[in-house]
């Protein structure tokens, strides 16, 4: 849904209603290989979620 209530039907609309968000996303428990990572630092998006939103026109925040 879009912030009016209405369905988001179309790429373009995604991209209408995401412009100029960021995602910050973070470690959720302890990661050790390949790289360790303790819980809740930043961690790069999966190349999924950077696929979806290089699509949706949203960039990762590294803070």
């Amino acid at each position: 849904m879009d912030p009016d209530g209405t369905g988001i039907t179309s790429a373009d609309q995604v991209r209408d209603a995401m412009k100029g968000s960021q995602v910050y996303s973070v470690q959720i428990g302890e990661q050790i290989k390949p790289h360790p990572l303790g819980h809740g630092q930043y961690k790069p998006p999966c190349r999924s979620c950077a696929i979806a939103m290089d699509m949706a026109g949203v960039t990762a925040y590294a803070g």
